[in-house]
C-alpha cells in the first residue's frame, strides 16, 4: 500500500491508499471538501510493506485557485419521482461550468437496462433541475452528481432512491439455437423463454437484448415482440453472443434475467475480412499505401484476393495473399499520383462474397498556374506559365505539360488542340484559327495521370505582320493585368502632381520679375516676393529672392 501525506495540518495528516497492481501509475484522487482555497498544501507519499515504510517522495506543492471548486457544499434534493422516472435540484456552484450526473441500479438486483445512465448539465448559476428517464419501477437507484470546470473536476456528491411502484419480474429459461436457412451466408438464431408466472395474465411486451459484450447487450432491446420466441437473422459469422431477455412493457423495463445465453455462429469461408483499412505510407521512395483486414473469424488459415479498379485508366489489378494463419493480414500496393482507386477483398474460396467496395484517392498531382500569352511573328504563339512546386517524389524525366487551346471564351476539353510540352515556355505553331482562343495547361506523368486545369487564359487574336519580327504581347492573366493597370496609374498620377507643382512655381517666379521696381532716391531695385501679392509663398526647396541695392543702379530693357 501507500501513505499519502498532505500538509497543513501539522503534522501532517496521513492517507492510506491500496496498490493497483492492474496499472503501474497509482493514483489517488484529492478530495476538494478537505482543503480551502488560498493556502499552498503540501503532499508526498511514501510505499508501505507490513510494518516498514520507504523513504519518502519529492515533496510537491499546490495552490488551490478561486475556480478549484473546493469549499463546495452541494445539496441534491428529490423534486419528483414516478415509476419510470427520478427528478433532482440542486443550487449552482460558483466557477464550475456544468454537473456530470451519472445514475446506476445495483446488477445484483437485475441486471436491468439502462442499468447505468450518464449526462452532462450546463451551470446556469440559478437552481439547477435534472429528470433521468428510462428507468425502471420499484428499483433503487444511486445518483452522483460532479461538478466541474475546464481545469478541476470536483467531488462526487451522492444521493440514493427508489422509483415508484413494484419491480417488474424476469423471463426464465432463455434458450437459443441455431437455424439453418439454405444459400443464406449469415448466421439465423431462433431465441426462446418463458413468460412471468407474476401479476397473472398480463399481456406482457418482450424485449430481445443481444451483443458481443455486457456493455452491447444491456444498450437497449434490439427486438420486440409479444410471443415468446424470436427469431434473429442477419447475425455475422463466427461471431460470439450474448443474448438475454426482458419485459419492456406495458408497465415499463423489467430486469433481464440473471444468466444471459451465449451462443456463437459457425465460421463461414466464404465470408468477407472484417475491419478493412488503406494507409498512404509516409517517406517512401515511391507512392504506396498499405492496405490491411482482419479475419472474419478468429485464427483460420485463409487465402484472400485483393481486387482494385483504378477508375481514372480503368485499370483492373489483383494481388492474392495465399495461406494467412494470422487474425490480421496486409498488403503493399504501389499507387500513382492523380489516382482514383477503388478496392475489395474477398477469401478464395469458391462462391465467396466480396467486402464493400473502399475508395481510395491518391495525392493530386500540383495545378500550373499564372498562364502568359505572347503573340510572334507568322501567327505563333509562346506560352508562359508558372510551374508547380513539386514536393512530391517525382523526378523531372516522370513528368511533363499539357498544353490546351480551343476556340471560344471558355475553354472546350473535347475540341481543344492539346500540346506535349517538357517545359515552360512552348511555342504553338500551329494554333486554332478564331477571333478568340482560350488556353490551359495540366501538369502530367508519363503514365497518363494528370492535375487540375490551371486557371483558362482567354485573348483575342492579334493581327500579326507576318514579316514583322516584333514580339506583341496579347495577353497576361488577371493577376498579371491588374498589377500592371495599378503600376500604370500610380506613375501617371505621379506624373501629373510633377507638372502642377512646376508650373505654379514658374508662375509665381514670374509674377515677382514683373513687380519689381527701382527706388529713385535709395538707388537701388526691389523685387516683390508673391507673398505681398497675396498669391502665396514660395516653397521651402526655393527661397524668396530679396531686395537689393548696389552702387550701379539696375537698368532693365
Amino acid at each position: 500500500s501507500y501513505n499519502v501525506y498532505v500538509e497543513p495540518p501539522h503534522p501532517a495528516m496521513v492517507l492510506s491508499v491500496e496498490a493497483d497492481y492492474n496499472n503501474v501509475t497509482q493514483s489517488y484522487p484529492v478530495r476538494s471538501s478537505l482543503y480551502r482555497r488560498k493556502i499552498e498544501y503540501s503532499f508526498w507519499v511514501t510505499a508501505k510493506l507490513s510494518e516498514f515504510e520507504s523513504e519518502h517522495s519529492a515533496v510537491k506543492r499546490f495552490h488551490f485557485e478561486e475556480d478549484s471548486l473546493v469549499d463546495v457544499d452541494l445539496k441534491l434534493n428529490i423534486t419528483a419521482r414516478t415509476e419510470n422516472s427520478i427528478t433532482i435540484s440542486w443550487e449552482s456552484v460558483e466557477h464550475a461550468d456544468g454537473f456530470n450526473i451519472v445514475s446506476s441500479a445495483p446488477i445484483k438486483e437485475g441486471p436491468y437496462p439502462n442499468s447505468i445512465q450518464s449526462f452532462n448539465v450546463s451551470n446556469n448559476n440559478n437552481a439547477l433541475k435534472f429528470t433521468i428517464t428510462k428507468l425502471s419501477p420499484g428499483v433503487t437507484y444511486t445518483i452522483n452528481v460532479i461538478p466541474y470546470n475546464k481545469r478541476y473536476t470536483g467531488m462526487k456528491y451522492t444521493i440514493v432512491t427508489k422509483t415508484d411502484g413494484q419491480p417488474l419480474p424476469s423471463v426464465t429459461n432463455v434458450t437459443a439455437s441455431l437455424v439453418n436457412i439454405k444459400d443464406k451466408k449469415e448466421s439465423t438464431i431462433r431465441v426462446q423463454w418463458n413468460a412471468p408466472k407474476q401479476f397473472g395474465k398480463t399481456k406482457w411486451l418482450y424485449g430481445v437484448y443481444y451483443g458481443t459484450n455486457l456493455n452491447d447487450l444491456l444498450s437497449g432491446p434490439k427486438y420486440n415482440t409479444s410471443a415468446t420466441i424470436a427469431i434473429l437473422i442477419n447475425i455475422e459469422s463466427c461471431t460470439s453472443l450474448l443474448i438475454d431477455v426482458g419485459v419492456i412493457g406495458p408497465n415499463g423495463i423489467g430486469p433481464l434475467s440473471k444468466r444471459p445465453f451465449n451462443i456463437k455462429t459457425p465460421f463461414d469461408p466464404t465470408v468477407p475480412p472484417k475491419d478493412i483499412k488503406i494507409e498512404q505510407l509516409e517517406h517512401s521512395k515511391e507512392p504506396m499505401i498499405l492496405i490491411s483486414w482482419k479475419a472474419s473469424c478468429h485464427p483460420v488459415q485463409q487465402s484472400y484476393k485483393v481486387s482494385i479498379l483504378e477508375s481514372n485508366k480503368n485499370k483492373n489489378f489483383e494481388a492474392t495473399v495465399p495461406n494467412v494463419s494470422d487474425t490480421e493480414a496486409s498488403l503493399h500496393f504501389s499507387v500513382n499520383y492523380g489516382g482514383n482507386y477503388y478496392i475489395r477483398i474477398s477469401t478464395m474460396t469458391p462462391n465467396a462474397v466480396p467486402s464493400p467496395l473502399i475508395n481510395y484517392r491518391a495525392p493530386e498531382l500540383p495545378s500550373p498556374h499564372q498562364v502568359k500569352v505572347f503573340s510572334m511573328p507568322d501567327g505563333h504563339y509562346e506560352i508562359y506559365w508558372h510551374k508547380p512546386n513539386i514536393t512530391l517524389p517525382l523526378k523531372p524525366s516522370m513528368v511533363h505539360y499539357l498544353v490546351h487551346m480551343s476556340e471560344g471564351s471558355e475553354l472546350n476539353v473535347t475540341t481543344a488542340k492539346t500540346y506535349q510540352a517538357e517545359d515552360s515556355p512552348f511555342i504553338i505553331i500551329d494554333p486554332p484559327t478564331s477571333n478568340k482562343l482560350s488556353v490551359a495547361v495540366q501538369l502530367a506523368t508519363n503514365e497518363g495521370y494528370v492535375s487540375k486545369m490551371s486557371e483558362v487564359f482567354s485573348f483575342v487574336p492579334q493581327s500579326v505582320d507576318s514579316q514583322s519580327s516584333e514580339v506583341v504581347v496579347v495577353g497576361v492573366n488577371t493577376g498579371w493585368m491588374s498589377m500592371f493597370l495599378v503600376l500604370l496609374v500610380i506613375g501617371l498620377s505621379a506624373g501629373l502632381t510633377y507638372f502642377v507643382v512646376r508650373h505654379r512655381n514658374l508662375q509665381n517666379s514670374f509674377v515677382q520679375f514683373a513687380n519689381s521696381r527701382y527706388d529713385t532716391r535709395s538707388g537701388s531695385a526691389t523685387f516683390t516676393g508673391v507673398d505681398s501679392l497675396g498669391l502665396g509663398v514660395f516653397k521651402d526647396d526655393e527661397p524668396a529672392v530679396q531686395g537689393f541695392s548696389d552702387d550701379e543702379p539696375l537698368v532693365i530693357t
